[in-house]
């Protein structure tokens, strides 16, 4: 599941709080975990800022593989 991906890259390997990434990603620390809780899809923009700005393979992000 996506938001499992993201807590995985933010939490469990850059070592990030929610008002670090929301910073870093320019939004709320609200909508931040509302997206890392699962309530709350990202949209394809946020996607696509979080792979440049975190090096990240789109793939992997959105389907789990690559």
């Amino acid at each position: 599941m996506l938001y499992k991906r993201l807590q995985f890259l933010f939490v469990d390997t850059l070592g990030l709080k929610q008002d670090e990434i929301a910073q870093k990603l320019n939004i709320s620390q609200g909508h931040i975990s509302n997206i890392l809780c699962g309530r709350k899809k990202p949209s394809e923009q946020l996607l696509l800022l979080i792979e440049t700005l975190f090096n990240v393979n789109g793939e992997w992000l959105r389907e789990g593989t690559g």
